[in-house]
C-alpha cells in the first residue's frame, strides 16, 4: 500500500474521531479500535474486499461533515485499487516462483536437460498413447564411452564439460516435441513421440556422428589445453503395445550393451548395428 495514502487515511480517521464522538463505538462494534481498522486496510490482504465494504458501510452510518466523509470514501476507494494491484503483483511473482521451483524439480542442473523423474513420467504417458493406438513412439538411450577416463585423467571438471556438451548436442539434434533427459551418470535418454524405429535409428546415428566428429576443448586448472575425443554408444527401440516404461528401457538398454560389445561408438537396434546407408 502507498505509505502516503496510509498516513492520509490515518489522519482523516483521527480528525473524524475528534469530530464525531460516536465513531469509536461504531467501529469497535464491528472491528475493534479505529487504529486497528487502518492497520487492517494497510497491512492485511485477507478478505480485503469484504473489509472495505464493511468500513464503507460504517461511514454511511456516520452523520456529520459530508466533505470529510467523502475524503475518506475516496481514500478507501484508492486504497482498494492499490491493494488489488499490489495483490496482482504478488500473485504474479508467486506464480513465477512456483514455476521456477517446478522447473528445478524436473531439470538436471549440470546439462540443463530434464532429469530421470521427468523422463519416466513422460515415458509412461508416451507409452499410454501407443497403447491406445494413437501413434508410434521410440526411445534412444546413449552412454558416453569410457567416461570414467575423463574424470581419472583430467579431473571432474573435464567430465562435467563432456556432460554439458553432450546435453547441448542432444538439444540441437532433436525436435521440440522430443524429450531429452539425463537419467543416469553418463547416460542420456531421448523420447521420440510419433516416431518409428527406422526414423529413431536415423536420429541416433546423426547424434553418434555429431558427438564423435567434434573433440571437446578443455582447459585444466593449470591452463593446459586438451582436445578430448568423445564418442557415444547408442541403443534404439520402438515402443510396443503392452509395454511398460521399465520393459522398454530394459530392452533398449540391451541394445546399448550390444553397442558396447560391438566396439562402442555405434548405434544398435533390433536388427543389430545400424548402418545409415541401409
Amino acid at each position: 500500500m502507498n505509505i502516503k495514502r496510509f498516513i492520509n487515511l490515518y489522519f482523516v480517521f483521527d480528525n473524524m474521531k475528534k469530530s464525531y464522538s460516536g465513531l469509536n463505538s461504531i467501529i469497535e462494534k464491528h472491528e475493534g479500535s479505529w487504529a486497528d481498522v487502518i492497520m487492517d486496510i494497510g497491512l492485511s490482504t485477507e478478505n480485503f474486499d469484504k473489509k472495505m465494504d464493511l468500513y464503507i458501510e460504517i461511514l454511511g452510518k456516520i452523520k456529520g461533515d459530508s466533505s470529510t466523509i467523502n475524503i475518506l470514501h475516496r481514500e478507501m476507494k484508492y486504497t482498494r485499487l492499490e491493494m488489488v494491484e499490489h495483490n496482482r503483483a504478488i500473485n504474479s511473482e508467486r506464480e513465477k516462483h512456483i514455476k521456477n521451483l517446478e522447473t528445478l524439480a524436473i531439470t538436471d542442473e549440470l546439462t540443463g536437460l530434464y532429469n530421470s523423474r521427468f523422463f519416466y513420467a513422460i515415458l509412461d504417458k508416451t507409452i499410454a498413447r501407443v497403447d491406445r493406438g494413437n501413434e508410434d513412439a521410440s526411445l534412444i538411450i546413449a552412454d558416453i564411452d569410457n567416461f570414467k577416463l575423463f574424470n581419472d585423467n583430467y579431473g571432474h571438471l573435464a567430465g562435467d564439460k563432456v556432460l554439458r556438451v553432450m546435453g547441448s548436442t542432444l538439444k540441437s539434434e532433436i525436435r521440440k516435441l522430443d524429450v531429452a533427459c539425463r537419467y543416469g551418470g553418463e547416460e542420456f535418454g531421448v523420447i521420440l513421440p510419433d516416431t518409428d524405429e527406422k526414423d529413431a535409428l536415423d536420429v541416433a546415428y546423426r547424434l553418434n556422428r555429431k558427438v564423435s566428429g567434434r573433440p571437446i576443448e578443455f582447459e585444466d586448472e593449470s591452463g593446459n589445453m586438451y582436445n578430448l575425443p568423445v564418442s557415444v554408444s547408442v541403443g534404439v527401440g520402438q515402443a510396443r503395445k503392452g509395454d511398460s516404461a521399465k520393459n522398454l528401457v530394459n530392452r533398449v538398454d540391451k541394445y546399448l550393451y550390444k553397442a558396447k560389445e560391438a566396439g562402442k561408438n555405434c548405434v544398435v537396434g533390433r536388427d543389430g548395428v545400424y548402418d545409415f546407408k541401409n
